[in-house]
């Protein structure tokens, strides 16, 4: 059960940070056009600036009825552009990690480690839609307002049959400081960053993953 509930939204999450291309933005819901434009601007801007970053993070998945699911804590490294190492130190200590090609799910306890390649692994996600420079055509930004000391910006998929009905991004106008999905399922997946570090150097090593030996390697690079 952990794994289900964390890898996807880590995944979607990572690669918007990762990919997201920083050209543009959909089409806003009826209100105050200008304003939503303003803020995708802006929003669009800051990811552009963010070359590299590490930082802490803890998330939160809650069920429909805002029930905590799971919880757990780790550390995150994105080089744009699609390069990520996201790391969860507890409760069980697992891995993702793409070079831009290929993206290794690592399960430490399971021994075992899952390699797709990035097209694969972000199809009908939010992250495939934000990293392909599709943001236009795949997104309606329906809100964006202020609040915990943050601005927001709130995305819905165009495409019916999404994994998530919504992506929302707080930032600082510096950084991005939380993000939160809902699911088709009304769960909600929460992440806050911390100890964040930006425009730092990442060897490029950091986003290769080599299985340990006796790991079972389950895809292009195993069975």
């Amino acid at each position: 059960m952990q794994s289900r509930l964390l890898w996807p939204a880590a995944l979607a999450m990572a690669l918007a940070l990762a990919w997201w291309p920083g050209a543009g933005h959909g089409e806003t819901a009826p209100g105050d056009p200008q304003h939503l434009a303003v803020a995708a601007e802006r929003l669009d801007a800051l990811l552009e600036a963010t070359d590299t970053l590490r930082a802490r993070f803890e998330q939160r998945v809650y069920d429909g009825s805002g029930r905590v699911l799971d919880e757990a804590r780790g550390e995150v490294e994105i080089a744009r552009p699609g390069r990520f190492r996201w790391a969860y130190a507890a409760p069980y200590e697992q891995l993702l990690v793409t070079d831009g090609e290929q993206v290794w799910m690592y399960d430490v306890d399971l021994e075992q480690v899952s390699v797709s390649r990035v097209e694969q692994a972000i199809a009908g996600s939010p992250a495939m839609l934000l990293g392909g420079g599709r943001l236009a055509e795949g997104f309606d930004i329906i809100d964006s307002w202020a609040g915990e000391g943050l601005e927001w910006v709130a995305l819905v998929p165009r495409q019916l049959d999404s994994d998530f009905r919504r992506i929302a991004l707080g930032h600082d106008g510096t950084l991005i400081r939380r993000m939160e999905l809902t699911d088709a399922l009304g769960q909600r997946t929460l992440v806050v960053f911390a100890d964040i570090e930006s425009g730092i150097e990442l060897p490029a090593e950091r986003f290769v993953f080599i299985a340990p030996d006796g790991v079972d390697v389950i895809g292009p690079d195993g069975r």
